[in-house]
């Protein structure tokens, strides 16, 4: 007995060192955790990716002063590629100036340069002239099939992007970026592909005191064939079927300035309330909703006609059957290790850690710490939080997963590391 009493308390004492030690091992696990993703995000995060609150960051310009144009990149609802503006036959600076992108604009493909456009302030300038351009034949087919898959020309002017309005003015309609050419009959009733030369850019402003503050802008480009000295006002367009080379393109713009009541702190709800090309199947979902509702209804209405019966029956007081039946038996269910715990405590680890990340980036968003003037700030935002989170995820994880018993937890944890990237893969 004395000698089964002292194996008792050498194992013990064995468990309890295996347990500290499993403890430490754990411990430097999340501090090199944490240590990676500090420098991670060191790296990641640059000046322009800082944090600002919207209304407390206005930008002010002076009557006359000289405002450049930025170009970012061409996209599509067609194709998921985005092209830099530049890549295209336009008008192009004698030198490549790029801003510095964040981290979520590198991941998003926003190639922001500098463009050949100047607007100055509170000048209405008509019909300047960019530049000329000779289309070859490769020029030609690279805007056709531009065009053809619906691209769509994204430029920034104070952080603003353009803004293209759908339908009637009155209507409000807009959408972010405008379309690089159309597809329509000519005359003969063959399709034209219409290049878009000329664009009319209005920049919406408000007065504080001398200072302008730029709220929206929208281009609405046109395509029309000058000949000569002849104006913007009208001509014919160019059609690239027109011809398979040497065509002579050239780029003009105008500039109009109105001024609006909305302040600066609201110039945003522009681009985040109105979409005109929205692609919501509120049918699509409004069905699968109904079915989801209807087959849980049914669920439920099993579930409680099983339980009705049970408690009828326990209730009985004739009922001379002392064994525990139906859904009493669920208790022994509870308190019993699953088959799989090693996947239960990588499910539990993976929702702690992208319900957490949601959390956080979800009230950064609503304290206005995201404002959609930092271009790939949220998503920059996500993935930094992402990254933070999985110190949570992994210690939630290894705490099931030793609470249910378990034993090899540096499997554990590589199986919560990896296990949101083999599902979607």
């Amino acid at each position: 007995g004395i000698n089964a009493e002292y194996g008792d308390l050498i194992m013990m004492e064995v468990n309890a060192k295996n347990e500290k030690s499993d403890n430490k091992a754990i411990m430097v696990f999340v501090l090199l955790t944490i240590l990676f993703t500090v420098v991670m995000s060191l790296v990641s995060i640059n000046r322009k990716s800082a944090v600002m609150v919207p209304g407390l960051d206005a930008r002010t310009w002076k009557v006359n002063d000289t405002i450049d144009l930025w170009v970012n990149k061409i996209v599509s609802d067609e194709t998921q590629l985005p092209y830099r503006y530049h890549d295209l036959p336009v008008c192009k600076p004698s030198k490549n100036e790029r801003e510095s992108e964040s981290l979520g604009e590198k991941i998003l493909g926003d190639t922001i340069e500098k463009s050949t456009y100047r607007l100055r302030v509170g000048v209405n300038e008509s019909c300047l002239t960019l530049c000329e351009k000779v289309l070859n034949a490769k020029n030609i087919e690279n805007l056709k099939s531009k065009i053809i898959d619906e691209y769509r020309i994204i430029w920034l002017l104070d952080r603003l992007p353009a803004a293209y309005i759908v339908g009637r003015p009155e209507h409000n309609k807009s959408v972010v970026g405008f379309p690089l050419g159309d597809k329509k009959l000519n005359d003969k009733d063959k399709e034209a592909i219409i290049l878009f030369n000329h664009h009319d850019i209005t920049v919406q402003y408000n007065r504080v005191g001398f200072d302008w503050q730029i709220i929206f802008f929208a281009v609405n480009p046109r395509s029309i064939q000058r000949s000569g000295n002849s104006d913007c006002s009208s001509g014919s367009p160019i059609d690239l079927n027109s011809k398979l080379d040497n065509i002579n393109v050239t780029w003009t713009y105008s500039v109009y300035w109105i001024e609006t009541p909305t302040p600066w702190t609201q110039r945003w709800e522009k681009y985040l309330t109105v979409d005109g090309f929205s692609n919501v199947h509120w049918f699509s979902i409004l069905n699968s909703l109904m079915i989801v509702l209807f087959l849980s209804g049914m669920v439920a209405m099993i579930l409680m006609r099983t339980l009705h019966a049970d408690l009828r029956r326990y209730n009985n007081k004739d009922n001379e059957d002392p064994d525990e039946t139906g859904w009493k038996l669920v208790y022994g269910d509870v308190f019993r290790p699953p088959t799989r715990r090693m996947l239960l405590s990588a499910l539990v680890g993976s929702g702690v850690q992208v319900g957490g990340m949601s959390m956080v980036v979800m009230a950064f968003a609503v304290l206005g710490f995201l404002s959609p003037a930092n271009r790939g700030g949220l998503l920059t935002a996500i993935l930094f939080m992402f990254v933070w989170m999985s110190v949570f995820g992994g210690y939630f994880s290894t705490r099931v997963y030793k609470n249910l018993g378990g034993e090899n937890w540096k499997k554990n944890a590589i199986c919560t590391i990896f296990f949101l990237s083999l599902i979607h893969i």
